[in-house]
């Protein structure tokens, strides 16, 4: 299952969630923080954090569950992607 919103594309799997992003904006950053904090209701702050902090992939865990994060090649998307627990 795919959903789409500025810059970016979410897929929900059986397994993980992925959160696929294109370019970063004001509003976007908002999406994805929104979507994290659905996800990690605890420590979505500390992951989106992380993620604004990294110039290479990175799995940690968080709320009991993992995830990672995978930095853009060039023109492409960066992921975040959090597996079930």
């Amino acid at each position: 299952q795919k959903f789409f919103c500025d810059g970016c594309y979410h897929v929900v799997q059986s397994d993980s969630v992925h959160i696929y992003i294109k370019k970063r904006s004001g509003e976007f950053d908002m999406a994805v923080r929104g979507a994290l904090a659905y996800l990690l209701p605890e420590t979505s702050e500390s992951v989106w954090n992380v993620y604004t902090t990294l110039s290479k992939d990175k799995t940690i865990n968080s709320d009991g569950r993992k995830v990672r994060f995978v930095m853009a090649a060039a023109n492409a998307h960066s992921q975040i992607i959090v597996y079930n627990p």
